[in-house]
């Protein structure tokens, strides 16, 4: 039952989290603002506003979470960049095959340049704040308490974070779903072994840094 519970929970949570993305987007039509700067605030607010309610929502768990990765910040940190970097490598290496396959990048990454071009004020702090907590609250945190298997947990957590980073594309676009699955997979395996969703949301703000830095000197 506790589960089943979990389980709605972890729907809503990610509903929730796709309406208030897209909320800006109805508010920016309606007045017709057309201003750069302006449309990044709009959507910045909501990004903040959405991150502060996940916080609150888990507060104890961020909070029992946090003081554990400062006592244990000396021992985390090594296996942070470690098993991040086997992440890394097997994105990178798939995500070079289907390149080839496909003849082109990723839609995610193609949106998240196209942002970064336009909206730079909104986009580097989403990218390397707002979507690593949210997103690992969703698919890590709100996730575990509904799946209660630590083999299940770590794949279905993985393919979740690689479907929805992939949905909306068809065709061979779809093999995508690879190399951040194996990310996923990995967040969720730190979190899991390490017991600190601070630990997950710290490997992702360093992916997403690296991302955020390389869009910026391409």
């Amino acid at each position: 039952m506790k589960e089943s519970i979990n389980s709605l929970k972890v729907f809503g949570l990610f509903v929730f989290y796709v309406l208030m993305q897209n909320i800006p987007a109805l508010i920016i039509k309606a007045f017709s603002i057309n201003n750069s700067i302006s449309k990044s605030i709009i959507l910045l607010f909501f990004e903040a506003l959405v991150t502060v309610i996940f916080i609150l929502i888990y507060f104890k768990d961020f909070k029992e979470g946090l003081n554990k990765f400062k006592n244990n910040e000396k021992k985390f940190l090594p296996e942070i960049l470690k098993l991040w970097g086997y992440g890394l490598i097997i994105m990178i290496v798939s995500n070079t095959i289907i390149n080839v396959i496909t003849g082109g990048i990723a839609n995610n990454e193609a949106i998240n340049r196209e942002i970064a071009s336009k909206y730079y004020i909104y986009a580097f702090p989403s990218m390397i704040i707002f979507a690593p907590i949210c997103e690992e609250t969703i698919f890590r945190l709100s996730l575990r308490k509904a799946v209660n298997n630590k083999y299940l947990f770590p794949i279905i957590s993985g393919m979740l974070f690689g479907f929805i980073h992939v949905l909306g594309t068809t065709g061979l676009e779809l093999l995508y779903i690879i190399p951040y699955a194996s990310l996923g997979f990995v967040f969720a395996y730190m979190y899991q072994k390490q017991d600190t969703i601070i630990s997950s949301i710290t490997a992702h703000i360093i992916h997403n840094l690296i991302c955020a830095i390389l869009i910026v000197l391409a």
